[in-house]
């Protein structure tokens, strides 16, 4: 989740702190989110009037007055599926006690930048997946989120004291039997910090706006538990085929010439894992981007088989200035479908089972964390 707040669109408010019952909104300049493109001061483009109703902002409130702001997904009429550490009140898997009347979670939904009629509301349950202990966190002691490979299990799911708002539609989860690779396309949608390639991140993130944008994960990385911390796999399939369980983790890297005239390519480079680069032209229907803090917790869809959109898995961490050249992911749902489905109750369908490993090595997570507000 991101570090910097609940920020308004200061194309409508310019710097001017608005009211809106329940919520004190900080105004800003611009609010790109999804990083994209290779124009200086270019942003990716905000979603369309209808289009991703279900993807909400999330306001996190500490009874010490911080504020966060992280992504989720509507899973049902009474539930967001999101990242565990939008709501890890310790850093070591607690979830916020929101029985404190000084904290709270809130979903905010929204369309073309504003608040929808009963779009703001109060959580009345979290809950972190039992296996999740801290971000970046492999066992007692770790210290959390720098240079650890243990970014499984990051997974929460909030229940609402309301049911959505009518105009919202809530999603399901992609259930099938396909193995991913390199040829697998991510729609990936969030409310964090924005920015392009060439420039990084460098503009905070909006609680009103989202953005959308494409990448194609190369890597892949199992059960931390069984399989052990550092690797990767450039398939899903090696996963159950060398260990015996699915993958849990998606890895991209966001390629593009840099200001230099230099192609930045990561795991090509490192590891001859070459997957397409998409284009850089954001007007394009398919273009190449990156997430940024506060896109944490939220959805990369792929396309069913009459175009629906299904969840395949969350966006929660970041390596590198958010420039062409660094490395970003998030967690499958495949492996976690069972305990999210005990939150919604329908009857689920198995999820999907999941060939060469790569030592990795990353540097600082820099990004995957709750942006504060306040």
């Amino acid at each position: 989740m991101a570090n910097a707040g609940l920020m308004g669109d200061g194309n409508s408010m310019g710097n001017a702190n608005l009211v809106i019952p329940g919520l004190t909104l900080q105004g800003q300049i611009e609010s790109p989110h999804i990083i994209a493109g290779d124009q200086p001061g270019g942003e990716a483009p905000l979603v369309p009037s209808g289009a991703y109703s279900g993807v909400v902002s999330i306001n996190i409130r500490y009874a010490d007055g911080g504020s966060f702001i992280c992504t989720g997904s509507a899973i049902s009429k009474r539930h967001i599926v999101t990242a565990a550490h939008c709501i890890d009140e310790t850093g070591t898997g607690v979830a916020l006690d929101i029985s404190d009347p000084d904290a709270d979670v809130r979903a905010v939904f929204t369309e073309d930048s504003a608040i929808v009629p009963g779009g703001l509301i109060t959580a009345t349950q979290v809950d972190i997946h039992p296996d999740y202990i801290g971000f970046g966190v492999c066992g007692p002691g770790d210290v959390p989120g720098l240079g650890t490979q243990c970014l499984n299990d990051d997974i929460a799911v909030i229940t609402l004291g309301e049911d959505i708002p009518d105009s919202a539609e809530f999603y399901d989860f992609y259930r099938g039997n396909m193995e991913l690779d390199g040829s697998t396309m991510f729609e990936m949608v969030g409310h964090g910090t924005g920015g392009n390639g060439i420039e990084g991140g460098n503009v905070g993130p909006s609680f009103f706006n989202k953005r959308f944008g494409f990448n194609m994960p190369e890597i892949f990385a199992c059960d931390d538990a069984t399989s052990g911390a550092a690797g990767g796999y450039a398939s899903t399939a090696a996963c159950d085929a060398n260990w015996g369980n699915q993958a849990e983790v998606w890895r991209a890297d966001f390629d593009g010439i840099d200001a230099n005239g230099d192609l930045q390519d990561t795991w090509c480079d490192a590891f001859g894992i070459c997957g397409p680069i998409l284009s850089a032209d954001i007007t394009d229907p398919i273009f190449e981007a990156n997430i940024g803090g506060g896109d944490s917790g939220g959805p990369s869809f792929i396309r069913g088989m009459m175009n629906e959109l299904l969840l395949i898995g969350n966006n929660t961490f970041g390596s590198g200035s958010g420039a062409y050249g660094s490395t970003f992911g998030g967690n499958l749902y495949a492996p976690y479908l069972a305990w999210i489905d005990s939150f919604t109750n329908p009857i689920r369908a198995s999820a999907p089972a999941t060939m060469g490993f790569i030592a990795l090595t990353l540097g600082a997570l820099v990004f995957g964390r709750k942006r504060r507000v306040s």
